[in-house]
């Protein structure tokens, strides 16, 4: 699996075990990019993988 998708694929399952919505990012990060991160067509920056592990309590 390419990285980008199983970043996506990772953070996605992620978020859902928490029970979070897309919209719950809103201040971290747009419902629609976190979309194409989830879905492998974005790869996100160091910095924004750590705000959105530190929204989803993963980090």
């Amino acid at each position: 699996m390419e990285l980008s998708k199983a970043i996506g694929v990772a953070l996605k399952e992620a978020r859902e075990a928490k029970g979070l919505t897309q919209e719950d990012f809103v201040g971290v990060s747009g419902r629609s990019y976190l979309s194409e991160i989830e879905r492998g067509l974005k790869s996100p920056t160091l910095e924004k993988l750590d705000q959105l592990a530190t929204r989803i309590g993963i980090h």
